[in-house]
């Protein structure tokens, strides 16, 4: 009984060291947790117009000092002859502290030589200590699909890209540095704000991703900050040690961690060498023809493009010419191009119909038909068709087109006939895939179209009728 007893105290014993030893390891997961996420961010978004940026005159000066001068289209944006770049003002991220006077504004700008899958974004930062503002050049070096991702989503998910900063203020210096020789350290953190649950946590460091953009509600972005931090230190530098600007998750600690912004060393208040640059990537008229695009050509059905000679494709500066352009497509008919005998029992023919469907730039579908009639004269339902084949010609490079069904009448996936007695005719259905490729506010996309093609022949005569002999996008 007595051993008994014994072993009941010593499991007894057991279950409550288990119990705390398990308490304690998810009190660590819950702090490592906490070194990622934090309740509530120091900043907050609102969108302006060029009417509300207008009123502030400090940054209406300092974008003077940056020779900025008035475009053709002054309601929309302003041309940086010096950097060679035009800044569109339609929608502009004000980003402001609700803690204190800190804030910036983030303008996207435009090339007319695009730099690749680059997002190029001017930010104005106000530093209180000169009472005015200083502008720098913020470059997020995407690639082609993180830019897709970017404009779909207005974040990236899950992988790496390198952030660039360079200062364009002329006044820079007197704020950043008295001793040039010495060179900076620039660190870039980027920071995720989930919009379910309204927490902030550490995406990247330096262009590193460190954690994956992850919330409740998958079908709502993240919102996305970006803190820049210049430091200029005066002659011996201050290796080791790391300051409170940009680091933002929420991290007590003084040791080395990667939730914690990825600085290590010791943390020391803000000094006059440091420079601070918070800002969102923004590029505003891409969102806008995301949705614009999602609307005319269908959610998943384009995307960003790339070709050579994209200057030549059709050119929409709105959604009304989109589908405008779209709707002309199907405002076509085939025409007999040729119907011949092929061998010499004239028992195979061959018809070619052509339908031009684009002007600018020309291009036409052409379909070949052949099919073995026994005698001259014979009616079409008493004909074996061979074959289909249908190609586009002329501008290739915009139209793009890929037949779905065999080309062998004689396969399960040939194109389907349907005989309509009632109406003497016979119909060809051909099913395929056009990817039409375009520019839309100097921006190039191609768009895949699944497109049905119909032949209709008079079932009496065996020749095409061409009122009925059409395509239409499904």
């Amino acid at each position: 009984m007595k051993k008994v007893k014994n072993l009941c105290q010593f499991l007894c014993i057991l279950a409550l060291f288990v119990s705390f030893t398990n308490c304690q390891n998810d009190s660590v997961s819950e702090m490592q947790h906490e070194e990622i996420l934090q309740k509530e961010f120091p900043f907050k978004t609102t969108l302006l117009s060029k009417q509300d940026i207008a009123t502030n005159s400090k940054l209406s000066n300092q974008m003077r000092n940056l020779k900025i001068i008035q475009s053709s289209d002054a309601s929309k944006s302003v041309y940086n002859a010096m950097h060679d770049f035009t800044i569109d003002t339609d929608a502009v991220k004000l980003i402001e502290s609700t803690e204190n006077n800190t804030h910036s504004y983030t303008f996207p700008i435009e090339r007319s030589q695009p730099n690749g899958s680059e997002l190029e974004n001017l930010v104005f930062m106000y530093d209180e200590a000169t009472d005015n503002y200083s502008a720098s050049l913020v470059t997020y070096h995407f690639s082609q699909t993180q830019l897709q991702e970017f404009i779909n989503t207005g974040h990236i998910t899950s992988s790496s890209y390198n952030i660039s900063y360079e200062s364009i203020d002329t006044n820079i210096d007197d704020i950043l540095n008295k001793n040039m020789t010495v060179p900076c350290t620039t660190t870039y953190t980027t920071y995720h704000i989930t919009p379910d649950t309204n927490e902030t946590f550490l995406y990247s460091t330096n262009g590193v991703a460190q954690n994956a953009c992850e919330h409740e509600n998958d079908d709502a972005p993240c919102d996305t900050y970006t803190v820049i931090v210049i430091d200029c230190p005066d002659g011996g530098g201050t290796t080791g040690t790391t300051h409170d600007t940009g680091d933002y998750s929420n991290n007590t600690s003084s040791s080395s961690s990667t939730s914690g912004g990825g600085s290590s060393g010791t943390t020391n208040e803000p000094n006059d060498n440091q420079n601070e640059v918070i800002t969102s990537p923004t590029k505003d008229k891409l969102q806008d023809f995301s949705d614009i695009l999602n609307d005319v050509l269908g959610e998943g059905n384009w995307e960003l493009g790339q070709d050579d000679n994209s200057d030549d494709a059709p050119n929409f500066e709105s959604a009304e010419e989109l589908e405008a352009f779209l709707e002309s497509l199907e405002n076509n008919n085939f025409t007999v191009e040729s119907s011949e005998f092929i061998d010499l029992q004239q028992s195979t023919r061959r018809d070619v119909h052509s339908m031009h469907f684009s002007s600018f730039p020309s291009a036409t579908l052409r379909a070949t038909v052949k099919l073995n009639t026994p005698q001259t004269n014979v009616p079409l339902a008493a004909s074996n068709f061979l074959s289909v084949r249908t190609t586009v010609h002329g501008s290739t490079s915009f139209f793009r087109w890929t037949q779905y069904d065999s080309e062998d009448m004689s396969d399960n996936t040939s194109p389907q006939i349907e005989i309509d007695e009632a109406n003497n005719r016979l119909k060809i259905k051909v099913e395929g895939n056009m990817e039409i490729g375009f520019r839309m506010f100097g921006n190039y996309f191609t768009s895949d179209q699944s497109i049905t093609v119909e032949l209709v022949y008079n079932l009496t005569t065996a020749i095409l009728i061409s009122q009925y002999s059409l395509w239409y996008l499904n």
